[in-house]
């Protein structure tokens, strides 16, 4: 048997034992196998809206990062002899609202991405300060008779005024506009560190 071949099995019988390891942590933190259909749905329910949850908490932490890496390059490159420890440090005490502030200033980003920067900061609070992001919000509609009051509900993740839970909003809308600028800012920091 070829060394590729051998490479291949052997590869192939990782990917089965981590995906059935996978299945198996999936299974066991949000009982995904359940017997009764009902709650099995409710489950898978659960488990996507997490996925989904944790995606954009990453997505969110990725982009900060390299915003982050991108304003300590800038202001190595402009700043007379400042310590790189220094400038990482005060980078790193920054809150998300203030690193876009500065690379908007700076314009090392556009005004366009900068807001869609801010929309994404908007979303990761909504998920991270949520204990179920399915669970919908109740607004209260003011009318002049408040005994015809009304209360409105509405999704607690929303992009653009959609629910970002919907496949479709997620897939169609929310993703082509931070998968992009989740590929080409890494191009961007690596041509200000002299690596391309």
């Amino acid at each position: 048997m070829s060394t590729k071949r051998r490479n291949a099995k052997k590869s192939s019988l990782r990917e089965r034992r981590l995906t059935k390891e996978t299945t198996d942590l999936v299974n066991y933190l949000y009982n995904t196998g359940e017997k009764d259909p009902e709650l099995r749905y409710h489950n898978l329910k659960e488990y996507r809206n997490e996925v989904l949850r944790g995606f954009v908490i990453y997505l969110h932490l990725a982009l900060e990062d390299l915003l982050k890496q991108l304003l300590v390059e800038f202001l190595k490159q402009t700043t007379r002899s400042p310590k790189v420890r220094n400038l990482r440090r005060f980078v790193t005490g920054l809150r998300s609202t203030d690193i876009l502030e500065w690379c908007l200033r700076l314009e090392l980003v556009s005004k366009t991405q900068y807001v869609d920067l801010k929309t994404l900061n908007s979303i990761r609070n909504s998920c991270a300060h949520n204990w179920s992001i399915a669970i919908p919000k109740y607004k209260k509609i003011a009318v002049r008779r408040p005994a015809l009051s009304k209360w409105k509900r509405t999704p607690t993740v929303l992009f653009r005024g959609k629910d970002l839970l919907n496949r479709r909003v997620f897939v169609d809308e929310f993703l082509p506009v931070y998968g992009p600028m989740h590929g080409k800012l890494p191009g961007i920091l690596w041509r200000a560190q002299g690596l391309i």
